[in-house]
């Protein structure tokens, strides 16, 4: 089974050293803490901001990225382009998606971004629009789904692929979904609890790495930002010691299974991986893992 960690790189105020770095205690730790395990991973960069604040921010962000041994690939928020734009790939016809993701494509390649073949929506906010678009400027491959639909994520292609929590492909686009667990308190999470380092356990991710593995998985998609890993308090930047100590556990974790690998998002991967013949079983969380995440979730919010 392949694990993909994706890391979603935006700024909605131009100020990347704020937002993005977290005065050093953000991206540069999570690039610092990747390359010294040798970690790939793939960096989802915001690129309307290159249209609003300049090149300059993701010009840096490019250089960070690649020099850690990470994949920048194309993320797209439409309200970054104009504050009073729609939320929401979906809020537009094909065409107007099309010019959107040639304008991102133009601005990343501008700052030096050699191949782009990913595609991930804001919010993943991506309907079929957004996969014909896709197609329309080369884009093979997205991460655009999202089974749980309490969070904020607004996807409208999860039902659109064969194969629905796992690697797919649909007329010419392979989608990796942010994997998603069925939750074993329904009444405090919905029905399905997404795997974020913000929103599962360390423990309930590698459980559920476990048993997908057992259950005939072919991808596992990890989703995270840069602001995970650090707690603004006023000007200041102070590391978020739970969110790092789980991404932390969760590399060791990894890095003793020889049934699982690290991966990019890209389109080598993508023709070299074939969907589950089929739909694999929903893995429910361990409820002793999520209940452990629910108490150290509310003593993290009690303590500030």
């Amino acid at each position: 089974m392949r694990i993909y960690l994706t890391v979603d790189v935006e700024t909605y105020t131009g100020d990347y050293g704020l937002d993005v770095y977290g005065r050093h205690e953000g991206l540069d730790w999570l690039l610092a803490l990747l390359r010294r395990q040798g970690v790939p991973a793939t960096f989802f960069v915001e690129a309307m901001g290159g249209e609003r604040w300049g090149r300059e921010g993701i010009q840096g962000l490019r250089g960070s990225i690649e020099d850690a041994g990470g994949s920048v690939q194309l993320h797209v928020h439409p309200e970054v382009l104009a504050a009073d734009a729609p939320c929401g790939m979906f809020h537009y016809d094909q065409q107007q998606q099309r010019d959107m993701l040639a304008r991102g494509i133009d601005v990343l390649k501008g700052c030096g971004v050699k191949e782009l073949t990913a595609f991930r929506a804001g919010d993943l906010a991506a309907d079929m629009n957004t996969l014909d678009a896709m197609r329309d400027v080369g884009l093979c491959v997205g991460s655009n789904r999202d089974l749980d639909a309490k969070s904020s994520i607004q996807s409208r292609v999860n039902g659109c692929f064969p194969i629905a929590n796992d690697v797919s492909t649909r007329d010419g686009v392979t989608d990796y979904p942010v994997t998603a667990c069925l939750s074993p308190f329904p009444w405090l999470d919905g029905t399905y609890r997404h795997m974020q380092i913000t929103a599962m356990s360390c423990g309930e991710m590698c459980g559920a790495l476990r048993a997908m593995a057992r259950a005939g998985y072919r991808s596992a998609v990890v989703l995270t930002h840069p602001t995970e890993f650090f707690v603004r308090r006023g000007s200041a930047c102070l590391p978020n010691a739970k969110n790092r100590r789980r991404i932390e556990q969760l590399i060791e974790f990894l890095g003793r299974r020889e049934d699982m690998a690290w991966g990019v998002l890209d389109r080598m991967d993508a023709e070299e991986h074939h969907e589950s013949p089929a739909q694999p079983l929903a893995i429910r969380l361990n409820r002793f893992h999520s209940l452990v995440r629910v108490v150290e979730q509310a003593r993290a919010r009690l303590v500030g």
